[in-house]
C-alpha cells in the first residue's frame, strides 16, 4: 500500500467522464463534471470532480492533478482531494488507459 499525501505527484488522465447530474440538495453547484479518473500506475479508476474547466472540454486521456484540501481538513479517504484540475499536458495515449474502459 501506498500512503498519498500533498507532497505525492498525483497526476492522471481522464478514462471516462460522466457528465453532470441535477440533484435537490447537491453539494457541488452545476455545472462540473464527474470522471474517472486512473492515477499513474494505478490499475483501478475511480469517481471524482473535475474542475477548472469547461464541462464540454472535458476528454478521455485529458492530463488532470489533484487539488488537495488544507492539511487541517483531512480524514482518512479520498476525500482529501478537494478535486482534479487539467494540467495542460498533452493527453495520454489511449493504450495507457483503453482497458479501463
Amino acid at each position: 500500500m501506498r500512503l498519498i499525501t500533498s507532497e505525492t505527484p498525483c497526476s492522471a488522465s481522464i478514462t471516462k467522464p460522466t457528465g453532470t447530474t441535477i440533484l435537490i440538495g447537491q453539494r457541488i453547484k452545476p455545472p462540473y463534471v464527474a470522471a474517472y479518473v486512473l492515477l499513474d500506475g494505478a490499475d483501478i479508476a475511480f469517481l471524482h470532480l473535475v474542475t477548472e474547466i469547461d464541462a464540454s472540454e472535458v476528454r478521455m486521456g485529458m492530463r488532470v492533478e489533484a487539488v488537495w484540501k488544507p492539511r487541517e481538513e483531512w480524514d482518512l479517504g479520498i476525500d482529501n482531494i478537494d478535486h482534479f484540475r487539467p494540467t495542460g499536458e498533452p493527453d495520454a495515449d489511449y493504450d495507457s488507459y483503453k482497458h479501463h474502459l
